[in-house]
């Protein structure tokens, strides 16, 4: 039987710790507010909670892998939003969602593999821009729950 046959595979017990590599996620309700920046600026939590994570990466060699999901609304046709994440002073895109019609919420979902990020202790702060179009984006703190996981691969 292969490694990969019948659910067999490598474990490291890095991945099991508290800290581990493998648990950083974390689900928050956004709080209520509205963006239109082209700049990525923090997505804000609702009563202050943290929209980051935290993250020990264990060797540079390795990838991260981030995927993000929440449900935002714009309030004009063909705009486009980008959820990104930065880690150590470096903003990287992970999710774009389009509008085509005005006055519409939709998920925004999307996942990226990193490279290049050096072994170390990490806060990766979750991330949005409007990318295209005049419309505002709106996040409604009752319905636009933010999911963002965070994890080392290839160790």
């Amino acid at each position: 039987m292969g490694l990969w046959e019948a659910g067999m595979g490598v474990t490291d017990d890095r991945l099991n710790a508290s800290t581990g590599a493998a648990e950083d996620g974390k689900k928050v309700f956004i709080a209520s507010g509205t963006m239109a920046s082209a700049n990525y600026l923090d997505i804000p939590g609702n009563a202050g909670a943290a929209t980051s994570v935290p993250l020990v990466k264990y060797t540079g060699a390795s990838k991260l892998f981030v995927a993000m999901k929440t449900n935002l609304f714009s309030d004009a046709a063909s705009t486009a939003v980008r959820l990104g994440i930065r880690i150590n002073g470096v903003d990287y895109d992970v999710a774009l969602g389009y509008y085509t019609l005005a006055s519409q919420y939709h998920p925004v979902i999307g996942w990226a593999f990193l490279s290049g990020i050096p072994a170390g202790s990490y806060t990766c702060q979750a991330r949005w821009k409007r990318t295209a179009g005049g419309g505002n984006i709106t996040a409604n703190s009752g319905i636009s729950e933010l999911d963002i996981d965070v994890c080392e691969v290839g160790l």
